[in-house]
């Protein structure tokens, strides 16, 4: 082969060396921007548990009044519990916050029967008891929330059901 070969397939290898690594300083960038961007984005009181293995969430379409349903699955984790304890949002229920979160469930599905899922909308309230863990935020601990009236005008509750490993998480701002 002639050096002016050589060289050409020489200056090929280096150009494609150089768009390679080029693509891939390109997707760092979009990775890290994306997982800034979720951080950013990321329910706080979720993101501190571990990874859950999934999840249902339904939404309604309002832009200012909305409703939000979901359920996430951490079955897999034999640690969940301890987690639950050490956690600076849960804490465990007590026989008055049996009834408590009851009511915020009461009051949610209300909102819920004007939603397009509520045919998913399945929670037992029969397995709402003192082994379990919850963090409602309203307007007495929730700064953007101290505009509304009354606890049940906005509010987020996360109920964590020991029995089935299940966090559910109920949020409305009607």
């Amino acid at each position: 082969m002639s050096k002016i070969g050589e060289k050409g397939d020489l200056m090929k290898k280096k150009y494609l060396i150089i768009i390679a690594v080029v693509l891939l300083i390109l997707f760092l960038i979009v990775v890290s921007i994306n997982c800034l961007l979720t951080k950013l984005f990321e329910n706080p009181v979720i993101a501190s548990l571990p990874r859950y293995e999934n999840s249902d969430c339904y939404y309604s379409d309002g832009f200012q009044d909305y409703t939000n349903y979901c359920k996430y699955y951490f079955s897999n984790n034999d640690t969940i519990i301890e987690i639950l304890k050490e956690n600076k949002y849960f804490k465990p229920l007590t026989q008055e916050d049996v009834e408590e979160v009851k009511s915020y469930f009461e009051n949610f599905k209300g909102w819920v029967e004007y939603e397009e899922y509520e045919d998913k909308y399945d929670f037992r309230y029969d397995s709402v008891d003192t082994s379990d863990y919850f963090y409602i935020e309203n307007k007495d601990n929730c700064e953007k929330y101290k505009i509304y009236p009354d606890k049940y005008a906005a509010y987020n509750v996360y109920f964590f059901d020991v029995q089935t490993k299940m966090l559910y998480f109920i949020h409305s701002n009607i």
